[in-house]
This record gives structure tokens, sequence and C-alpha cells, in this order.
């Protein structure tokens, strides 16, 4: 994706793999920024087996959180032990402390927060984890790994959700106006999409239009917007966070508790995060320009 000489083996050096009680040390301690009331959900997911860890014949792929109002926000994942494992654990154990807290705070027509927030409780959990791998890396070549890992998090959520949104809108707009349409249509638009986006620097061989057909997200409406507000989201909310601002802490705590309560937009605000400001995704592409430039200078100097 960058034009960079990778033959030093940085983007695949951690190689490291991890049980699941290291993963929830790592966890417990990356989360304990927000207190001792989260921390003890963490806590009981674990002691209470919230989570189905292991892959087996005929458990769907991917990673989910799920549960109702009377019951435990449930964790279905497939770990097998590396980083990404860990990510995944801590990115739906966002979701799911979204869930514990809002369904105990909230009545149940209220506990259900809208799918317009649904992916800001879990961005924020996998950015602390990356940026605490990063304070706690050993080397810089394990540096190098998570400025790469978080590199390809903003790029694929601050740059490639948009396109696909941009795509499947344009779908959806022939659709309702009753155009036919073709596989040929279908897989030369989002060629032409992925070229407009990614400019002419990139170089895409003749098959990147089929690939819009093995995202799972474009088979129902609308929802691939939602993880760039979440990462944009995230990036403010973190920032403030590893800052040591309380107030921010506070109302993003506040936030958790809310559920539906309130319309999406009033709850970000309510967290210090207006979504309709644009100086919120300025922010973000400011940050994603600085780890850019850090990883360069990190691949410079190895």
């Amino acid at each position: 994706m960058y034009n960079y000489d990778l033959n030093i083996p940085l983007v695949k050096y951690n190689t490291k793999k991890y049980t699941i009680d290291e993963c929830f040390d790592i966890i417990l301690d990356v989360v304990s920024i927000f207190g001792d009331d989260y921390v003890n959900i963490i806590k009981k997911a674990k002691e209470e087996r919230w989570i189905d860890y292991y892959p087996h014949a005929g458990k769907r792929v991917g990673a989910y959180s799920s549960g109702c109002y009377d019951t435990d926000p449930f964790i279905l994942m497939n770990f097998i032990g590396d980083y990404n494992s860990l990510s995944t654990m801590i990115h739906e154990l966002g979701h799911s402390a979204h869930t514990y807290l809002s369904c105990h705070h909230q009545s149940p027509v209220n506990c259900d927060y809208r799918i317009f927030v649904a992916e800001v409780a879990s961005t924020v959990n996998e950015t602390l984890l990356i940026n605490y791998m990063l304070e706690h890396a050993s080397s810089p070549k394990e540096k190098g790994y998570f400025l790469y890992e978080l590199l390809e998090n903003c790029v694929g959520l601050i740059f490639r959700q948009p396109m696909y949104a941009d795509f499947e809108h344009i779908l959806h707009t022939w659709a309702k106006e009753g155009q036919p349409m073709s596989s040929q249509m279908i897989t030369d638009l989002y060629y032409t999409k992925n070229a407009e986006y990614y400019g002419p620097d990139i170089t895409m061989d003749q098959y990147v239009g089929y690939s819009c057909y093995y995202i799972p997200h474009f088979y129902y409406n609308y929802y691939v917007y939602k993880y760039t507000l979440g990462m944009t989201v995230a990036l403010a909310i973190v920032s403030r966070l590893l800052q040591g601002d309380t107030k921010q802490k506070e109302a993003y705590l506040n936030f958790l508790k809310s559920g539906g309560s309130k319309d999406p937009v009033d709850l970000l605000k309510d967290a210090l995060v207006n979504p309709l400001e644009d100086q919120l995704y300025d922010d973000a592409f400011h940050y994603f320009e600085t780890i850019l430039n850090e990883f360069e200078s990190i691949i410079e100097a190895v």
C-alpha cells in the first residue's frame, strides 16, 4: 500500500504469541485509564465466560458482540494467539462494555444504542491498545510494526471506508432510479472509485474491480461509514485521554451509559466530539500524517 522498500522484516516483525491470560493482563492495563468500574466489567467478561474464544468446525468467521437487555453481552471470536487476536478481543470487549453499561443505566426502551455510534467504544479500545503497544515497544523494529498497524487502521477506516460508502451510495442511487445493472457496471465502478481515491501513484491490477463482491457490508444497507466516524471520534477521545483530560474521560463514560436515550449526534456532542464539525476529520488526517512521518523515519533508520 505504501511505496516503501519493506524487504526488511518490519511489517512481519511481531511474531509473538499471546495466551488468553496474557491478553487480559494487557487489556486490563490498557483500560485502567477508565477506572475501576470499567475494569471490573472486563474482569467479569473473563470470569463469567462471556467469550467463545477458539475456532471450531461450523463456527462463523469474524468476531461479534451480542446480547439482550437481561443477558450478558457475549462475544464470538476466533482466537489464534497473535496480535490480531489481542486487538480483536479488546475491540469486541469495547462493544460489550458499551452494551453492559447502557443496559445497566437505561431502561429497556432506551438501552439500545444506534448503529451510528456502534463502532466508537470498540475503536477507542483498539486505539488505546495500539498506543500502549507503541509505548512498550522494545526496539525500533517493533515500534515500526505497531506504527504500520496503526497506519493500516487509519487507511482502512478514515480513507477506504468513505470510498466504500461512495461506491455503495451510487449503487443504491442506480437501484432507486430503476437503472439496470450488470456485473460489468458494478466492477467498473468499483475499479474507478479505487483509482479516484488512491490516485495515479498507486498501480492496481485488472481484478481490483471484482474485489467488491467479497466485502460483506455491501450486502446490507449503509454501514461502512460508521467505521470512519468511529475512528475519527476515537482518535480525538484517545488523544485527550492520554493527555490526562478528566473532563473527556467523564464525558466518554457517560456516553457509554447513555444507550439510545438521545439522538446519536447529540450523544457524541455530549461526549465532546461533535461529528458535524470539520475539525474532527481534519485532526484525524493530520494525525495520520504525523504517524506516517514517524514511520518513514523508522524505515530510513532501520
